[in-house]
């Protein structure tokens, strides 16, 4: 996708702008309205992010599994990888106030 902003909006909302760039977006740069520059995200930079599951995506996939008649672990599939040293931990003082 590409877009238009003025040297003023991209000064005003740099960080916005640069958000957008990550996720794929290019900046046409105007001044006096007239092409300045482009910012553009770079080719090999762009990353795959990984999927979040949520709750929801649990039980879409507990359902569609009971739906297919899927016998063995309904969550063999879903991979949580959050990075968090001591994740059950973490949860289960969240869950059971610890």
């Amino acid at each position: 996708m590409q877009k238009y902003i003025s040297q003023k909006q991209l000064y005003s909302n740099i960080k916005s702008v640069s958000d957008e760039v990550q996720k794929g977006t290019t900046f046409i740069v105007l001044k006096y309205s007239q092409p300045v520059y482009q910012i553009s995200p770079l080719q090999n930079s762009q990353k795959k992010t990984k999927k979040k599951y949520m709750m929801h995506d649990i039980d879409k996939f507990i359902f569609e599994s009971k739906k297919r008649d899927t016998v063995g672990d309904e969550f063999s599939a879903v991979q949580f990888d959050t990075g968090e040293e001591n994740l059950s931990e973490n949860i289960d003082n969240i869950l059971y106030n610890k």
